[in-house]
């Protein structure tokens, strides 16, 4: 999967999400972001916050409940970071179906979220990493769907371990999904 299918189905996943809060505004607040954040937070193999200090002027991260940030890692695996964001800690979870527990993309999210709230006259949070086990990835060519199916899980509140299908499945569902301009379920 390249950048554009992980974008749109992003997209129908803020949809799905807004009218879930319109009709429940109690529930969850989420906040995805796109897959260029992380390719402008770390760029040219560098940390650089200034490329992406304006792209929350308009939300208040510190005030979601879970932000999603998928990463294209190298420019050949997709991995999720989801932030669940508490009162004065938080969790960075990082989500990889090679099951690596790389430090670089963790612990990179963890200065943005710091830089994010100096920037924004936030108190400092706390910011525990984590990486739980989630099902590995059966070829090279599934990581997107991993991706893609742990933020569609995570955001409807699910354990990420209700993937259990087959890849295939998954793959076309997110097909249909993206050709019908609509997901199933709620979150």
């Amino acid at each position: 999967m390249d950048d554009e299918e992980l974008n749109a189905y992003g997209v129908l996943l803020e949809l799905r999400h807004k009218k879930k809060t319109d009709v429940n505004p109690t529930a969850p607040k989420h906040l995805l972001f796109n897959t260029f954040l992380f390719k402008q937070l770390w760029y040219l193999q560098k940390y650089s916050y200034h490329m992406v200090g304006r792209w929350t002027k308009n939300n208040d991260i510190f005030s979601m409940d879970t932000i999603f940030i998928p990463v294209n890692h190298a420019n050949s695996h997709w991995v999720l970071v989801a932030v669940r964001v508490g009162a004065e800690a938080g969790t960075i979870s990082f989500f990889d179906s090679l099951g690596s527990r790389l430090k670089q993309v963790p612990l990179t999210t963890r200065q943005w979220l710091m830089n994010e709230a100096k920037d924004k006259g936030k108190p400092q949070h706390e910011w525990t990493i984590e990486h739980p086990y989630c099902r590995q990835q059966e070829n090279a060519d599934e990581c997107g769907v991993f991706t893609l199916v742990h933020m569609d899980l995570l955001a409807r509140g699910m354990d990420h371990m209700a993937m259990t299908k087959s890849t295939a499945y998954y793959r076309c569902r997110i097909a249909a999904e993206l050709l019908a301009g609509c997901l199933r379920g709620q979150g």
